[in-house]
Parts: C-alpha cells; sequence; structure tokens
C-alpha cells in the first residue's frame, strides 16, 4: 500500500498542503497580531500627545509655560493630570512622569501604573516620536518632552493577544478541516488520474493470460495517458496479429514437416519390408534426398529468422560487383527457369554497392526464384540493374500476379505467400527475411502486382562509399 504511486501522490499532496497552510497562518497570525499592535501604538500615541499638552503649553501671550517639575508653579498641573488621564475601564491607560535626568524624581504614577518605571541607559537616545516597547503583557510608549520630563504611557494588550491567540486557534482548526479535506480530494483525484494504469495493467494481464482480443478502453484519449493506452493497444493489435500469423506459420510448418516426415518413413518402411532391386533402391533414396533438401529449407529459414531476431542480420560490408552476383543467381537458376521454358530478359547496367556479398546473394536468389516459381510457362523473367541516386534493382514476371489485400501482407513474416500466391509449398519467411537483409543494408525492398499479368520487385540500396 506505502510503495503504490496513489500513497506517495497523497502523501506529496499532504505535505504541500501542509507548508502551505503552515505559511498562510504564520503570515495571517502575523499580520493580525501587527494590526492589533498598531491600532494600540495609535491609541498610546494619541494619548501621548494629550499628555505631552498638558505637560508643555503654549499660553495666548506666545511663551511657553514651564514644565512640570522645573518650576513651582507647573505643580498644581498634577491634580488636573489625576482627573484628566486616570481612567478605569475594560482597558485602562497607565501613566509614569519623572525627570530625564539621572536619579530624577519620580512626579507622577496612575492608580494602574507598575511600581518600577524603567528608563533607558540613556534617555537622550530616545528620538522624538518617543520609543515603543512591550514589557511583559503591556505595550508602552516612552517620550521627552522639551521640558526635560521623561513621560510613559503604556495600557495591558492582554487581551487582545488573547483574541489574536484564539483567532489563531481557530485558524489553526480551520487549517486541519481544509488540510484534511485537501487530503481526501487529492485521493480521489490520484485514484481518478491513476485509475487508467490500473485499466492498463488489469488488461495486460488478461493479455498475458492468452485474451488476444482484449484492450484497454481509451475514454480520454487526449490525455497522456489516454495516449499511453491507445499506443498499447496498437502494440496489443499488432502482438495479435504477430501471435496470430505464427500460430498460422507453425502449424503450416508443422504440417509441411509432416509431410516429408511422412514421405520418409514411408519409403525407408517400404525399402525395408521387401526385396528391391538396385533401381528401385536408387528412386527411393533420391526421394528422401529431395524430402530431406526440403526439410533442411524449411529449417534454414526458421534458423535465418533467429539470427535476424539476435540482430545478425549483417555481419560484413564488402566490395559486391552486383552484376556479376546476378548473374551467378541466374546461372544458378538455369536448370529450373529451362524447365519452365522462360525468357530471360537483362538490362544490367555496371554498378557496385557495399554489404554482405552472401546475404545480398540470398536475397536476390530468393527474388528470382519467385518469379520462377509463380511464372506462367513460357512467359517472361526480365531483371533491370541500374544506379540512380542508388542501387535499383528490378525482378519482374509474367506470372498469376498478387491480389490488392494480400499485397501489404507478403513482406510480413509467417505470412503463407501461398495463400495469395498459389500453393507453391512455400513457408513463407523468404521475402520477409529479404526485406530484413535489405533493410539492414540501409535500402529497401518493395512490390507491385497486377493479378492476372505479374509481378514487380523492387530493390533499392545505396551506392558504394568512396
Amino acid at each position: 500500500m506505502f510503495s503504490s504511486i496513489s500513497w506517495r501522490l497523497q502523501v506529496s499532496y499532504g505535505l504541500l498542503f501542509l507548508g502551505m497552510l503552515m505559511a498562510l497562518g504564520g503570515f495571517s497570525y502575523a499580520l493580525q497580531r501587527a494590526n492589533r499592535l498598531q491600532a494600540i501604538d495609535a491609541g498610546l500615541h494619541s494619548r501621548s500627545t494629550q499628555l505631552a499638552g498638558t505637560l508643555y503649553r503654549r499660553p495666548l501671550g506666545g511663551r511657553p509655560e514651564a514644565s512640570l517639575g522645573t518650576a513651582p508653579a507647573a505643580i498644581p498641573m498634577v491634580p488636573r493630570m489625576a482627573a484628566l488621564f486616570d481612567e478605569a475601564g475594560p482597558v485602562p491607560h497607565y501613566y509614569l512622569v519623572r525627570e530625564a535626568r539621572p536619579g530624577g524624581r519620580l512626579l507622577y504614577r496612575s492608580r494602574t501604573a507598575p511600581d518600577l518605571f524603567e528608563l533607558p541607559p540613556d534617555a537622550d537616545a530616545i528620538p522624538g516620536e518617543g520609543l515603543m516597547r512591550i514589557r511583559g503583557e503591556s505595550r508602552e510608549l516612552l517620550q521627552v518632552n522639551r521640558g526635560g520630563l521623561v513621560f510613559l504611557v503604556g495600557r495591558n494588550i492582554s487581551p487582545e493577544l488573547a483574541e489574536v491567540r484564539r483567532q489563531a486557534g481557530r485558524l489553526l482548526l480551520g487549517g486541519a478541516g481544509v488540510l484534511l479535506g485537501g487530503l481526501f480530494a487529492s485521493g480521489w483525484v490520484a485514484r481518478r488520474s491513476l485509475k487508467p494504469i490500473a485499466d492498463i495493467s488489469e488488461a495486460a494481464k488478461r493479455i498475458a493470460g492468452g485474451d488476444m482480443a482484449e484492450r484497454i478502453q481509451t475514454s480520454e484519449s487526449r490525455t497522456e495517458l489516454g495516449q499511453l493506452a491507445e499506443v498499447l493497444n496498437h502494440s496489443f493489435d499488432e502482438l495479435a496479429n504477430a501471435y496470430q500469423r505464427q500460430s498460422q506459420f507453425t502449424s503450416d510448418a508443422a504440417h509441411e514437416l509432416r509431410t516429408p516426415i511422412s514421405i520418409l518413413l514411408t519409403e525407408t518402411q517400404s525399402t525395408l519390408h521387401q526385396p528391391r532391386s538396385a533401381e528401385d533402391y536408387r528412386e527411393s533414396l533420391e526421394v528422401c534426398l529431395e524430402t530431406a533438401r526440403s526439410m533442411r529449407e524449411l529449417t534454414d529459414g526458421l534458423l535465418a529468422v533467429a539470427r535476424l531476431d539476435a540482430g545478425m542480420a549483417l555481419n560484413r560490408r564488402d566490395r559486391v560487383d552486383l552484376v556479376a552476383l546476378v548473374e551467378a543467381c541466374l546461372e544458378k537458376l538455369e536448370p529450373k527457369i529451362t524447365g519452365r521454358s522462360l525468357e530471360v530478359k537483362r538490362a544490367l547496367n555496371p554498378v557496385v554497392c557495399q554489404g554482405d556479398p552472401v546475404q545480398l546473394e540470398q536475397v536476390i536468389t530468393n527474388l528470382l526464384n519467385n518469379a520462377v516459381s509463380y511464372n506462367r510457362d513460357g512467359g517472361e523473367l526480365v531483371v533491370s540493374l541500374r544506379g540512380e541516386g542508388g542501387v535499383v534493382l528490378e525482378v519482374a514476371d509474367t506470372g498469376i500476379g498478387i491480389s490488392a489485400e494480400d499485397l501489404p501482407q507478403v513482406f510480413d513474416r509467417f505470412y503463407r505467400a501461398d495463400k495469395a500466391r498459389g500453393d507453391a509449398g512455400h513457408s513463407g519467411l523468404g521475402l520477409a527475411i529479404s526485406r530484413q537483409i535489405v533493410e539492414a543494408h540501409g535500402g529497401d525492398l518493395t512490390a507491385q502486382s497486377t493479378p492476372g499479368e505479374g509481378s514487380v520487385f523492387t530493390l533499392r540500396l545505396p551506392l558504394e562509399r568512396a
């Protein structure tokens, strides 16, 4: 469970949500606290302004009165301070006034003010706008007036801090709810997003179990997983077709092998059970020999397929004179050509390429052999060779041809050629092997055909490199 992609996505989403909520909650808490302190500071500055106006006033005559503590005439202002600033209420302020000089007298302290009045080491260092500080659960403003007095305005801020903490708690609970909702939502999204992967896995299991008709449902074809499902369905189609062709080939190969094996058994049993003349023994041995050659041809084809699948299609690269190679292949097939009374027409221009001469000979022999086998008696075999930006070899016959629906499959491995071109006893490997050899040489092999008129196979290869 914990190793699944869905679980990992949920954990990743959860950590992401948690980090975002913590950052948002911390920012919101700091912002609320700063706003509360800013409002409190504004009130302290307002009270400080009133207090400063009381301690140092400018009358109508224009000459300022003396500050409290520097002139006896100002001492009667203390009762007025008590009347103006001593308060009782849910959030009362407190005030202290003392001389700024070291060891200065404490001139006034409101009823709710703390006993201890701490001053900075250097009162002259207090800026003109005052010094704001937090002491315990109180917020205080220190200011110095021009009369040499230090006055403090403060208030208890524990209710505001408690309210901010309560809001932080509510925010925490809300964030926990959002986190849980996000986890459930992310789990639902992850499961829905990964459902095609589960469908792919289940379909692959059923296909591996032998259900070659199984396919993945692609309802969301525009998504990446939908495109992957389409690609896999196409691969499954190719796999099913290859499996069907291979099964068909296996059945056909078993049928073709059963026939020569039956011939060998019949001939040997007949020869061993009754005496024969030397001529009869010779005929039986010839039958066995021809049958063994057919079996060897089939097994050679299977071995060639195995070598191609193992990546051993091109063993060497030599300079190959294609005219000489074509002539050698025609000479090898001369008895079969003469037996069909075929007229061979040549148009061979000198062309040289690079490749494996043994494999190229196999390809050319296979093309010529097919042209002879599927030709009509007394027909024509046309072989042309030219260099037009590359090697072009064409082998044409005047035989039975290939139907339009079968033509695209003649190069498929395990395709039964006799199904499209008559029963000639071929296994369907020759053209598939030939095309793969040609592609390994950097060329291509194509076919054109008209049923009842003949076929043309075209081999293209790169020219010899300088």
